[in-house]
C-alpha cells in the first residue's frame, strides 16, 4: 500500500503573455494526502495534526464550504452529480499546510483514481485572497496520464486579469516527480502560463523540519508574493478588472 501522504518540493511559475510581458518563480512545498487515511497521516509526524494547532497542520474546513466537515461526503457528491461512481475510488488532495496555524491555498488538486491508478476526474479547487472560493470540475476524458481537460474561466483570481476565456489543465500523474500545468487563453491568444513542478520527499519528521527552516512562514511568502507581484504588474499599468460576485454555483 502506498503512503497515506507525501511531501512535494515544488517551483511554482506564473508567465504573463499580455498586455505585458511578466514572469515570476518562488519555492514552495505542497502536501498530498490520501483523504481516507488522515488519521494515519496525523501519526507520522508529531510535527503534524489534523483540525488542530500544531508546527504544520491539516483542516477539513479548508478545503470545505461553510458548515461541510466531511472531505470524502463533498467529493463523492460532486463526482455523483457528473454520473461517476464515487465509492471505489481513492481520492488524494495536493494543497499546502497550514503553517503555525495559518494557511492559504491559491490551489489545491482533489485527484480522483481507480485503486489500479487510472485517472477518473480532478477538482481544482481555487482560493483568492478576497476569501472566496470556486472549484472546476475536470473529467478524465481519455483514461490515461496525463490528464488533459478545458475549462471557461468563471472565477475571479487576479485584479488584473478579467473573468474571460478559458483554462487548459495537463496534470501529470502524481508520482516521484509533480507537474501541474494550466494555460489561461482568451479567442486563443495566450494569457497566462502557471505551473507547478516538484519533486517528491518522504513525510517525515526530518523532512518537514528542513522544509520549516527553509521556507519558515510559508503562507506569509505566497500571500506576499501574490501582492508584491500584483503591485509591480499595477505600476508596469495593467488595466484593473473590479471583483465580480463569485459564481453561485460551488462547482463547475
Amino acid at each position: 500500500m502506498s503512503a497515506p501522504a507525501v511531501i512535494y518540493a515544488c517551483e511554482v511559475m506564473h508567465r504573463r503573455y499580455r498586455p505585458i510581458a511578466y514572469l515570476f518563480r518562488y519555492r514552495i512545498f505542497s502536501l498530498l494526502i490520501d483523504i481516507d487515511r488522515l488519521d494515519e497521516v496525523q501519526r507520522l509526524s508529531p510535527l503534524f495534526s489534523v483540525d488542530r494547532f500544531n508546527l504544520f497542520s491539516f483542516h477539513r474546513h479548508d478545503h470545505l464550504a461553510e458548515g461541510q466537515q466531511d472531505l470524502r461526503a463533498w467529493i463523492d457528491g460532486v463526482l455523483a452529480q457528473q454520473g461517476i461512481e464515487p465509492a471505489a475510488l481513492r481520492i488524494r488532495l495536493l494543497c499546502m499546510p497550514r503553517v503555525l496555524g495559518w494557511g492559504f491555498n491559491p490551489l489545491s488538486i482533489w485527484y480522483c483514481e481507480t485503486r489500479e491508478g487510472e485517472p477518473v476526474a480532478a477538482v481544482c479547487e481555487v482560493h483568492n485572497t478576497f476569501g472566496e472560493r470556486h472549484c472546476y470540475f475536470l473529467r478524465a476524458n481519455e483514461g490515461a496520464w496525463p490528464m488533459r481537460n478545458s475549462h471557461a474561466k468563471e472565477f475571479h483570481v487576479s485584479p488584473f486579469m478579467a473573468v474571460s476565456g478559458k483554462y487548459a489543465f495537463v496534470l501529470d500523474r502524481p508520482a516521484q516527480q509533480l507537474r501541474v500545468v494550466i494555460q489561461q487563453s482568451e479567442e486563443g491568444a495566450p494569457l497566462l502560463s502557471a505551473t507547478q513542478l516538484g519533486e517528491r520527499r518522504a513525510f517525515r519528521t526530518p523532512a518537514l523540519v528542513s522544509f520549516f527552516l527553509r521556507i519558515p512562514l510559508q503562507t506569509a511568502k505566497v500571500l506576499g508574493a501574490i501582492h508584491w507581484h500584483a503591485l509591480k504588474i499595477w505600476l508596469r499599468g495593467v488595466p484593473f478588472h473590479r471583483k465580480p460576485e463569485p459564481p453561485m454555483e460551488e462547482v463547475s
